[in-house]
């Protein structure tokens, strides 16, 4: 008995195999360039300069004292930033939760052992009851 084969499907098939490992060739072939990129810019001039540069203006804010007062600002801005949005509030809110749950779970528990020690008493006056009958 023979089977038939679409051969139509397989072609198909084989095309996609292609046009797949074609996409993935070209992939690596941007991975290898763009690592081939990064190599050269990193031994570049321009990287050099740039970093010179950065790192000169770094300096020169530090030293007029702007960075430093940059941050106190973004400190104060970030705090009223909170007390305005409410996360301060929301902090507080969910700590007290945190604190109340374990309070809780304290409670029940004193309240388990309370009830364990009232149920045993009240067998022994139970049993203390029924032999003066």
């Amino acid at each position: 008995v023979m089977e038939s084969v679409d051969t139509g499907s397989q072609i198909e098939v084989s095309k996609k195999s292609l046009l797949f490992k074609g996409w993935g060739d070209l992939g690596q072939a941007l991975k290898d360039d763009a690592g081939k990129l990064k190599e050269t810019y990193g031994e570049s001039e321009l990287k050099k300069k740039l970093d010179e540069a950065v790192s000169h203006s770094k300096d020169y804010l530090d030293d007029k004292g702007i960075t430093e007062k940059a941050l106190k600002a973004y400190d104060a801005t970030q705090e009223h930033f909170d007390a305005v949005s409410g996360a301060k509030i929301l902090r507080l809110v969910e700590e007290r939760g945190e604190l109340q749950a374990k309070y809780n779970d304290i409670l029940a528990t004193k309240l388990q052992e309370a009830l364990q020690r009232i149920e045993a008493l009240e067998r022994v006056v139970g049993s203390k009851d029924a032999g003066k009958s």
